[in-house]
């Protein structure tokens, strides 16, 4: 696939590089609510009917004969894949653009669902896990080339705000495709389910194809993987590559351990949590989308993983109902601002002709930080029960907190998208 890709979007290359803002009018350069801006919103919702039904896929596991143990490595795949993926990636990105990216991601991330249909109800076939790398394997080429565009598109002094528009949809989706993935298929079973997923996915790719956007190629007398890893693994990146992986584990930890662990203390509806998230995730978004770039991300940053860390802490001491909603509250609020600002500060970081390799390192290390939640804590719950792996988990973003407040010190001049050059 990549190669026709390579072959058919190197018809309409450039001498230089082009960004996507060079077709645009003065007045949309100053707009984040362009045509590409309501394109993007679309697609990116009709794809997160994918990831964030990934939920759904542990009963396709049981349903053929897989064990508890291979719940846990297929949803590990799918994590381990999208880090892996991230070196391919990011230089596609930087050749191709972004857009064109999006088309593959989006394409490797839905298809494969409809090809597990056969296998439902079967013993559990060696060739299903091939599936699942190609489902990982579309999720990082989509995280990475969705907010390379979001960032690229972005009005001088709004990049955090773009991105965290940019990003809405998906948390708007994870109200609904849940629910509706759950009903599936509990009402017509999995098969159905897998038929949504691929559709929803297919839409998505048509929604990319109607993004029209110069193509963003680099001449081959500046871009090369060389280059790009040099540039991409800077002392400066360091800071926004740590916080994305500080971020990535109270994230990853309710997602991963939150049910068992309320299974385990009797207590039923934990899925408010999740309702509590989402829904103060929307509205901190669309309230805080400017702060960031009003009194710069480094200082946004802090109270936002102190908020992380107090989501982890109460999930530990949670005995109602209202315990876990409360917990959701304050994680949803710190993922919604959270996520757009460290995205906004590794774009930034990045030298111009690699910041698609750089998002591509970035998000991948959350991903790298999911995977790792699983494999580590999933020991420590083992050992030391389940209260004390919210706990621990805790202690993560408190040390990223520290770290913030460690490097303002060090380097006490405003981060922001208005008051730092790119590059």
């Amino acid at each position: 696939m990549a190669f026709f890709i390579s072959s058919t979007f190197s018809k309409n290359r450039h001498k230089h590089s082009m960004s996507i803002a060079d077709n645009m009018t003065p007045q949309e350069n100053n707009s984040i609510y362009t045509k590409v801006f309501f394109l993007a919103l679309i697609y990116n919702f009709f794809l997160a009917f994918n990831f964030t039904n990934n939920a759904i896929y542990p009963l396709f596991v049981i349903q053929s004969g897989g064990t508890s143990t291979n719940i846990g490595l297929f949803m590990a795949v799918y994590s381990l894949s999208a880090v892996i993926s991230r070196p391919i990636v990011g230089p596609f990105i930087d050749r191709y653009g972004s857009r064109n990216t999006m088309i593959v991601g989006s394409l490797l991330m839905s298809l494969p669902a409809i090809f597990y249909i056969p296998a439902i109800g079967e013993p559990f076939p060696v060739w299903v896990w091939g599936l699942r790398i190609i489902q990982g394997f579309g999720a990082g080429a989509h995280f990475s080339s969705f907010f390379t565009l979001a960032s690229e598109v972005a009005p001088e002094g709004k990049r955090n705000e773009t991105i965290a528009m940019y990003g809405i949809s998906g948390l708007g989706a994870n109200l609904v495709a849940p629910l509706m993935g759950e009903w599936l298929t509990e009402t017509y079973g999995l098969s159905h389910f897998f038929i949504m997923v691929t559709s929803f996915g297919v839409m998505a790719t048509l929604m990319a194809f109607l993004i029209k956007t110069p193509l963003k190629i680099a001449s081959h007398d500046v871009f090369s993987p060389r280059k790009a890893k040099e540039a991409v693994m800077t002392k400066k990146m360091l800071l926004p590559y740590s916080l994305s992986f500080a971020m990535a584990v109270p994230v990853a930890i309710p997602l991963m351990f939150l049910a068992p662990f309320a299974k385990d203390i009797g207590l039923t509806g934990f899925s408010l949590f999740f309702t509590g998230y989402a829904t103060t995730g929307i509205i901190a978004r669309l309230i805080g989308k400017r702060w960031a770039d009003q009194f710069g991300w480094r200082r946004m940053l802090i109270p936002l993983f102190l908020l992380f860390a107090i989501s982890m802490i109460l999930i530990a001491n949670s005995e109602s109902r209202q315990a876990l909603i409360l917990a959701g509250l304050f994680g949803g609020i710190a993922h919604a601002l959270a996520f757009p600002a460290i995205i906004a500060l590794g774009y930034t970081f990045a030298p111009k002709e690699v910041k698609g390799s750089a998002i591509a390192v970035l998000t991948g290390t959350m991903d790298l930080g999911f995977f790792v939640s699983g494999v580590i804590f999933g020991q420590v719950a083992y050992l030391w029960g389940y209260k004390m792996l919210f706990y621990g988990a805790s202690i993560i973003p408190i040390m990223g907190a520290l770290g913030l407040v460690i490097h303002i010190i060090k380097y006490p001049q405003h981060f922001s998208s208005d008051a730092e050059e790119d590059g």
